[in-house]
This record gives structure tokens, sequence and C-alpha cells, in this order.
């Protein structure tokens, strides 16, 4: 008991994080073209995972089959990959980055338990085990990374050092549930509407309201919250714009193949032209006025935690969400 009289929670421990391999998901990615026909990698990676783990078959092609529902024979599809999989020389090892991952999982795991501290989930409501693959033999692109929830374990797929994409996957595993106990109540329209054209057209998430509230509750928290930071302005963009070089411009472009592509469907081939369409470019693929919803719904939980050390973000969540996300009834 505290001195208010009030039961304070106890503070989770955080998951044990374990670095391995997943030959299935390597296998996987491996023979993706062989597979074009299904048009839906996540769903293959998802079978995949069984492969080494037959312990999760059942559960994961469950879940195929109620979050894949263009997919009739998640069966079938299994059957081929297990197949193929026994084909291949299982002793064969190529470019383990376990060792460059090392390093990072201390970091990784206090990044977990800022999470718990900061959402306290139940005993029951994240995931108690991480399996930490090392991407670089799945996924190419280093900013990027996938994750799976399965039997109380978090397996996440990220390249070495990309200790904030690693915590976006844990998150799916608090954050998702949350908008799944609720999607018959969301104001669909309106989160597709308040989406950043970047996440429905660019990212390719559509108009799957679920998928785009997810994402921005968890980037929000993770790019924004996590780091005490505010949303970026229209002004402080043009001031980091005013700072740039041309070489420094030219030198983004290099290192940011998206943001190149990005200002090539603009029509914008250089820095002077990039300054004088900063407004256009600014609410294309800054500004995020979904972001603004649930960026403000953060900071009244976070008032909320200050009066209320008992409140849980779940139940903030079922009470307050939708009427931060109402477009006539936006809170100030």
């Amino acid at each position: 008991m505290s001195i208010e009289g009030i039961i304070e929670f106890e503070k989770q421990s955080c998951p044990k994080v374990i670095l391995g391999r997943e030959r299935g998901l390597e296998f996987a990615s491996s023979v993706m073209d062989q597979y074009s026909d299904i048009k839906d990698e996540e769903a293959i990676f998802m079978l995949a995972l069984s492969l080494e783990h037959p312990e999760w078959k059942k559960e994961l092609v469950e879940q195929v089959k109620k979050y894949k529902q263009h997919i009739s024979d998640p069966e079938k599809i299994l059957a081929k990959l297990r197949n193929d999989f026994s084909k291949i020389d299982s002793t064969a090892t190529i470019n383990d980055e376990a060792e460059s991952w090392e390093q990072y999982v201390s970091i990784f795991e206090a990044q977990i338990s800022e999470i718990l501290e900061y959402f306290h989930p139940t005993d029951g409501e994240f995931p108690k085990k991480v399996l930490l693959v090392p991407a670089g033999n799945i996924i190419k692109n280093k900013n990027s990374g996938f994750s799976f929830h399965v039997d109380n374990t978090a397996v996440i797929v990220s390249h070495p050092g990309n200790v904030d994409n690693a915590g976006h996957e844990y998150l799916h595993g608090i954050i998702n549930p949350l908008t799944e106990m609720i999607a018959n109540d969301l104001p669909k329209e309106n989160i597709i509407s308040l989406a950043s054209v970047k996440y429905k057209v660019d990212e390719g998430y559509g108009e799957h309201a679920e998928s785009l509230l997810n994402e921005e509750l968890i980037r929000t928290y993770n790019d924004i919250i996590r780091h005490g930071e505010d949303l970026p302005s229209l002004e402080q963009f043009k001031q980091v714009l005013d700072e740039l070089t041309e070489e420094s411009y030219a030198n983004t472009l290099n290192s940011e193949p998206e943001t190149r592509a990005r200002l090539e469907q603009m029509g914008i081939h250089s820095l002077l032209e990039l300054r004088g369409q900063i407004d256009t470019y600014f609410d294309r693929y800054v500004r995020n006025d979904l972001r603004e919803r649930v960026y403000s719904f953060y900071k009244e939980y976070e008032q909320q935690k200050i009066t209320n050390r008992n409140i849980r973000f779940k139940d903030f969540f079922k009470e307050n969400i939708r009427k931060f996300l109402m477009i006539e009834t936006h809170p100030s």
C-alpha cells in the first residue's frame, strides 16, 4: 500500500530475449517467388514458422484462417512448404547475424521494460518470451522487419541494431489485441479519412482501418512519445530543409530510396524544387491527422496516470479511443 492507500502495480518482469535463426523463415524467403500465386508473403512466412516448430502448427494455421480469409487452403500450402523444406540441406549455414545482435539485446530488453511500464498490461496480455531472429537471410531492407505472436511468444525478425524496429514489432503483441477487441465499435471511416497518404498508398495499408490504427498507435508511441518529443510542425520541417546543403541532400537521397521515389513521383528533381513544393510534400508525407489524434490520446492517458497510478492502458483505450477519433468531436 502506498501512503495514499492505493495498491500500486507490481513491475512486470521483462521477458527473456533469445537469439536464434529460423531456417523455416529463411527457406520461405529463398523460395517466395515459387509461391507468388498466393499473393501474401506474410501468410507464407506464418506457415513456414511451423516448419521447425510443429508445436505451433495448429495455432498458426488458425491465425491464417482468421486473418487471411482470402487463402482458402492453408494446410495445402503448408504441406507443399514442408515437402520442399525436406529437400534442402539443413546443415548449411549462411551469414548468421546472431553475434551482431548480441550487443544490442540488453538495450532491447530495457525498451521492453519501458513498454510494460508505460502500458501496464496484465500478466496474460503481453508476450512472455521473445525469439529475436536476425533478418539478413530473410528480408533485405535494413529498416524493415516483421513479427508473429504465437503460444505466448513474440517471434521478431529484425536486422542487427535496429532496436526501434524490434520494439515496434513487440508492441504489435500489445496493441493489436486491443483494436481487435473493439473492432466493431471503431469509427472506421474516420480512421481511414484521417490516416496519411503515406500509410494508405506508399506503404500499402490501403483502407484497412484496424491496421492503420495499429500502426499509428505503435509508431506514435515508438517515434514520439517514448522520446518525449512533440509532433513535427511545418515550420520545423522548413527549418530542417533550409539547413540542407546540396551535398547533404544528395546523401539523403542515396541513403533513403523511399524518399527519392516520393520526390520522383512528385516530379521533384532538385533541392530547389523541393523547397518550392514544401507545403505539398509536407501535407502528403509528413502531416498526419491520425497521428495528431493518437498523440492527444496518449497525452491524456499520461495526464490520468499522474492522478491514478493504477490506470491501465487497456481500460483507458476501451473507454476513450473512439472519442479521439471522431472527426467532429476531436478533443482540444
